[in-house]
């Protein structure tokens, strides 16, 4: 009798040492488990705050590029407008020496004889 209960106890006893150990192991991986999470979630939180940053410069380009624009408004307003310069009533025309008629200019021409224009090379035609 006393030897069958010395045996259950040292069952109960290797069952409670087993739980312990599957306890233990089940600690350590959560732990690592854990660890693994806050690596990420801190690599997160370096980015967002890489993020913060970034925002504000654009915040504070945004109102730099705001308070330039409001300055210039101001500016341009305080300015006097321009003076318009008055059409002319009448324009006056060129005329030619020959008939005393209005003509146009046109501009000299050079031409070039015909046998030379087979030398002539055009730019797009050019290769080297």
């Amino acid at each position: 009798m006393v030897e069958e209960k010395l045996g259950e106890l040292k069952d109960s006893m290797d069952t409670l040492i087993k739980i312990f150990a599957e306890a233990s192991n089940d600690l350590k991986q959560d732990t690592h488990d854990a660890v693994l999470v806050s690596e990420k979630l801190n690599k997160i939180l370096d980015r967002l705050e890489k993020v913060e940053v970034q925002n504000e410069k654009i915040a504070k380009g945004i109102v730099a590029v705001a308070e330039m624009l409001a300055e210039s408004k101001s500016l341009r307003q305080s300015r006097p407008a321009p003076e318009k310069r008055p059409e002319p009533k009448f324009k006056i025309p060129s005329f030619s020496q020959e008939n005393d008629t209005p003509s146009t200019k046109s501009l000299p021409r050079h031409d070039i004889p015909e046998e030379k224009q087979e030398d002539k090379k055009s730019f797009f035609s050019f290769n080297k």
